[in-house]
This record gives structure tokens, C-alpha cells and sequence, in this order.
């Protein structure tokens, strides 16, 4: 193998290991506000509070809709409410409606995001106690594990999901038991996906030892002069 080709094979492995150390999704937890400022890089902005009554779609800041269905593609209309179970960060939820309510027995929703999804944060409630789990998809067919916690009466949790590529959010699945979401916040614009730190630490081995390569090439043209 000639040296040239011992290079092209360096980056070539490089490449391939920075990529698969990135998860193309990513759920994490939220603290400290009902509307993060920024998620995985990206602006986050609030939605628009909902008036109150049933809604199977509620409207983002640029205007389009995130829809709700059952899982099996139905959509499904939900109550705008502040249930007083709600409890975030101790405090009950400001009468706005801006929470949705699953008040049927339904143990899951899907919410259908718009085009160009990048980041997308929400919070999780319910009147008693249970375990829920949370999912994402992308347009470029990933999708993440369940992600397990523990949710009830006074103990609302925030999550946020983003690309760590330049895939688009498609879909998120909820699923805990008497419960609702709320304080959706998103964006939903161009790709400013920015590598994890892994991915970063890979790439600066690889052209470490690119330049390696090169230096010693650079000698042996020397020494044969």
C-alpha cells in the first residue's frame, strides 16, 4: 500500500469513527425554566399560547402547526387546560391554557412536527404517579431509544430533542397515564448543527496524523535527493 493510499485510508477511518460516535438525535433533560433559551446549539422560541378548549394541532412562532395523533396516524384533539396537578418547579401553571390534556385514557401521542424541526423542548405531567417515556424521529429514518422517567402529581419533567446532524425532527412519541404536556418550544430553521466533542477530539487525531504522514513523507523525499 502506497503512501498516498495509507492516507486516504486514515481519513477515510477518521471520518467514519467521528460519524458513528454521533448520535443523530439527542434527548436530554431540562432545568431551570419552561422555555429553555437555546437546545443542541439551536434558538429556541416559545410557542403561542393556546386558547382554551380541544385542539388536534397547536401553532409554533413561524406559523406552522404541530399536530397530535394516536400513533396509528389518527389525529387526536386534546383539551387547552392548567390542571392543577401540573407542578413545575413547584409552582401551579399559570392560567394560560397552555397545556394539553389527555383526559381519554389515551396512554400515547405522537406529535407530528413541522419541516425543519432542528431542536424541539416540552414538559411532562400527570395527576398520579407512573413511569413515561419519551421518543424521537428523524426525516432520514433514526430514530432514538425510550427514554424512561418517572412522572406524576408534583413532579412535572422538561425534555429537550435535537439533531446532531442536518436531519430534520419528524415525529416525538409521549407515553405516560392521566397526564398532558405543555411549554412546547422550538426551532425550526437552517442546519447549525455544531459536532459533539467526541466527534471534534476524532477529527483533530486524524489530522494530527495526517500531518505526521506528510512530515515523514516530506523526509524521505529528502533523504533521496
Amino acid at each position: 500500500m502506497n503512501s498516498r493510499v495509507k492516507i486516504t485510508v486514515a481519513t477515510a477511518a477518521t471520518l467514519l469513527a467521528a460519524t458513528a460516535l454521533a448520535d443523530p438525535i439527542e434527548i436530554v433533560p431540562l432545568t431551570g425554566g419552561e422555555h429553555p433559551d437555546t437546545l443542541g446549539g439551536y434558538t429556541l422560541t416559545p410557542f403561542d399560547q393556546p386558547t382554551d378548549g380541544y385542539h388536534e394541532c397547536t401553532t409554533s412562532h413561524t406559523g406552522e402547526q404541530v399536530c397530535f395523533d394516536d400513533g396509528d396516524g389518527n389525529s387526536v384533539s386534546l383539551l387547552a387546560d392548567d390542571p392543577d396537578w401540573w407542578q413545575y418547579d413547584g409552582s401551579p401553571a399559570p392560567d394560560q391554557g397552555n397545556i394539553f390534556v389527555v383526559d381519554d385514557g389515551r396512554n400515547l401521542v405522537d406529535l407530528i412536527l413541522p419541516e425543519n424541526t432542528r431542536a424541539f423542548s416540552l414538559f411532562v405531567g400527570a395527576s398520579s404517579g407512573g413511569r413515561a417515556w419519551i421518543q424521537a424521529y428523524d426525516d432520514a429514518g433514526n430514530s432514538t431509544d425510550q427514554v424512561f422517567f418517572g412522572v406524576g402529581a408534583d413532579d412535572t419533567r422538561g425534555y429537550g430533542v435535537y439533531t446532531t446532524g442536518c436531519t430534520s425532527l419528524t415525529r416525538i412519541t409521549v407515553e405516560p397515564f392521566e397526564w398532558g404536556f405543555g411549554y412546547f418550544s422550538s426551532n425550526e430553521g437552517e442546519c447549525t448543527s455544531v459536532p459533539e466533542p467526541g466527534t471534534l477530539g476524532l477529527l483533530g487525531l486524524g489530522l494530527l496524523g495526517l500531518a505526521l504522514t506528510r512530515r515523514r513523507l516530506a523526509l524521505q523525499a529528502i533523504n533521496l535527493r
